[in-house]
């Protein structure tokens, strides 16, 4: 359904030759760019949580390439290397999120590491299905949203969130139909 919504959405917008590159698999990030754009901000703000690769099928690189503030939360220190050397204007967090956050978890890499982890069972159920192996399990601090956003955000909203948290949003409580408020 909602890659319907994106392919017709997609396909009745013309894009300029600068923004017609796509990351993903289906062109949301163009779309992304768009919307952001004719909200009249040319530079965007964007939290990424969960942020995996910097530039393949990631959600906000088009955003990145635009300039402004983008703050990119990945537990994966293999991948915040690499945004290190691709990305680096983005403010990096090499963290777990959660509602109340403090301590430290256990994160689980599997030979792939696009499926790391905090939840081992999601990871055992993936490599099963994926032949792969968790070959690294490793302590990551876990910080709580409110402080991720009173550090980052103190007083410029953003225009976009990206969350992929590989299960692990589920069991944090996130619903189905999220809604935002803006100021009145």
């Amino acid at each position: 359904m909602i890659f319907k919504m994106f392919s017709r959405l997609k396909n009745t917008i013309k894009f300029s030759d600068a923004t017609s590159s796509s990351y993903l698999q289906s062109g949301e990030d163009i779309i992304i760019r768009r919307t952001v754009s004719r909200m009249n901000c040319p530079r965007p703000v964007y939290l990424d949580i969960g942020a995996n690769d910097p530039i393949k099928l990631n959600n906000t690189y088009l955003l990145y390439k635009s300039g402004g503030k983008r703050v990119v939360v990945e537990p994966n220190p293999y991948y915040i290397k690499q945004y290190k050397k691709k990305r680096p204007s983005d403010h990096l967090v090499t963290a777990g999120i959660s509602s109340h956050g403090g301590g430290n978890l256990t994160f689980y890499l599997p030979s792939n590491i696009t499926l790391s982890s905090f939840d081992r069972d999601l990871v055992q159920k993936l490599a099963e299905s994926d032949g792969i192996n968790i070959v690294e399990e490793m302590e990551i601090p876990i910080i709580g949203i409110n402080e991720l956003l009173d550090n980052n955000f103190p007083e410029s909203p953003f225009n976009f969130v990206s969350m992929d948290m590989e299960g692990w949003d589920a069991d944090d409580g996130r619903p189905n139909i999220t809604a935002w408020e803006g100021e009145a």
